[in-house]
């Protein structure tokens, strides 16, 4: 018996796949399908972007910005600002793309 067909056979008789996908409050629980889990172990990235509905790059930028949504602004010495926007702070994937490209408030003044 083929993984995705044992799988499948443990999903009819009731087991379900928990997979923790993590987030700003710590960890999401998603409910994986057997084609979801056989594909897990070569690309979890690609489970966790598709949990929330976005892209893996999306995914990746909004995990690494920690979460939240950072100001794009350069600062007087020529640096990303990164001082995180309104409404921006530990917001779901979904959330930081809407945000991704708005302003800090010191930046965002006169810009509109």
């Amino acid at each position: 018996m083929e993984n995705l067909e044992f799988l499948r056979k443990l999903q009819e008789l009731g087991v379900s796949f928990c997979v923790s996908i993590p987030s700003p409050e710590g960890g999401e629980t998603h409910i994986a399908t057997p084609e979801e889990l056989v594909k897990f172990p070569d690309d979890p990235i690609a489970l966790y972007a598709s949990h929330y509905g976005v892209s893996k790059s999306q995914y990746l930028s909004w995990a690494n910005e920690e979460f939240s949504v950072r100001c794009p602004a350069k600062t007087r010495k020529g640096k990303r600002c990164k001082a995180i926007v309104k409404g921006g702070y530990n917001v779901e994937p979904l959330r930081w793309v809407e945000l991704t490209g708005e302003y800090c408030v010191i930046h965002g003044e006169g810009l509109e």
